[in-house]
Formats: structure tokens, sequence, C-alpha cells
């Protein structure tokens, strides 16, 4: 019985440990947990979290429908990350409901790299949404 307890153990430490599914909408507060989705992050939320080291490989990250604009023109950056991004959720799901999407959706997520709010492409804009590494 000792041995079987002991292989269980080392069986269970090699097992890669759970993902986490976090949420983000583009009215979100900030300095919300994005655990759920009445307490999604912002998309600066986001920002902060990949910069930060938060998120781990294998996380899940679910976008609500809306229009996302840039912070800055600085683009966002996805560097030796193995996560999901998913976008087009209905804005009004609770807890942590994530139905399965078929695209395109009702309520499509969109990313504009608009910084500067002119409406059209210009130099205060960013270059690049996102720089995956």
């Amino acid at each position: 019985m000792k041995r079987l307890s002991i292989s269980l153990l080392a069986l269970a430490a090699m097992l890669p440990a759970a993902a986490t599914t976090y949420f983000v909408k583009c009215d979100a507060s900030d300095g919300t947990s994005g655990t759920t989705w009445p307490a999604a992050m912002n998309l600066q939320g986001f920002i902060d979290r990949l910069g930060s080291g938060a998120f781990a490989d294998g996380d899940v990250v679910c976008f609500a429908g809306g229009v996302y604009r840039m912070p800055s023109a600085a683009p966002i950056v996805i560097s030796g990350l193995d996560i999901t991004l998913r976008g087009g959720y209905a804005p009004d799901l609770r807890m942590k409901e994530t139905p399965e999407l078929i695209y395109p959706t009702a309520t499509p997520t969109l990313l504009t790299a608009d910084v500067n709010l002119s409406g059209r492409p210009d130099e205060g804009d960013a270059r690049n949404i996102f720089y995956i590494d």
C-alpha cells in the first residue's frame, strides 16, 4: 500500500497544473480578478497581467463581445507563453459560463488600434495590436 501511495504521488507531481480560465470585458472596472464574468478584467488588466507573468501555459482568456481600444501605441506582447484567447462571448454571461461559440458570433470582439480616437489611421495609433514571440 505504501508503494502505491508513493507511486500515485509521483504521478500527480508529473501532471501539469490545471489551466485557469480568465474573463475580459471592455466595460470592466480596474483592479478586478478576471476569474468570473461579473469580476471580468478590462483590456488594461489583461495587458498588465501579461506583463507581470500572471498567466501560465494552458490558461484560457475569454473576451466578451465589444470594442476594445488599445490604451497606448505599444503592442500587446505575448512571449514564450502558450495561452488561448477566445472572443465573441455574449457580454451578459454569468459566473464562468463559456458556451460553445459558432463564428461569426452575434457579439464580435473587436480590437482597435485607434488610440487617439481620431477615427482614421494616423501617427497616434498603434501600428501593431499583438506581438507574439
